[in-house]
């Protein structure tokens, strides 16, 4: 089976259990897979492709990482659809906090198998995204409660 778009498409609709797109429509899911390979590139430390994903020609992404795609993509749709009902009186108590908890469980999966293939690339990844394992500068705005110039 190609690793490109449709396939990807067709995974993550099945993991989302919405292969008729009634909850999630085609161009929300694009968007999520759009999302989960630009964490991929950003782990890899390149820009890397999904044939036929804005008009790549040519699949970049190891193969070994269609399953990771697909449930970081899954997880991205999961998040958006947990915000925007989030505020809905007409939808069973708790479904947000239990599609958000779903949705977390995928990215983790996702973030985990990425971290495996591009475990140094990952570490600089972790530091871009705020979660800082170094010290910080003393003199930082903040830092103190006061700017040090």
């Amino acid at each position: 089976m190609a690793f490109d778009l449709s396939t990807t498409h067709e995974k993550v609709a099945g993991l989302l259990g919405d292969p008729t797109h009634v909850r999630w429509d085609e161009e929300q899911i694009e968007l999520a897979i759009a999302q989960a390979l630009g964490e991929i590139s950003l782990a890899a430390g390149q820009t890397l492709t999904l044939k036929d994903l804005e008009d790549a020609p040519e699949t970049s992404v190891p193969e070994q990482l269609a399953a990771a795609l697909a449930s970081g993509a899954a997880g991205f749709c999961a998040a958006m659809r947990a915000g925007a009902r989030a505020d809905w009186e007409s939808q069973a108590e708790g479904e947000p906090q239990r599609l958000s908890a779903w949705g977390e469980a995928r990215l983790a999966e996702f973030r985990a198998q990425v971290s495996r293939l591009y475990a140094a690339e990952a570490r600089l990844h972790s530091q871009r995204a705020g979660t800082a394992p170094w010290a910080g500068w003393p003199d930082d705005f903040g830092e103190r409660g006061q700017n040090a110039l």
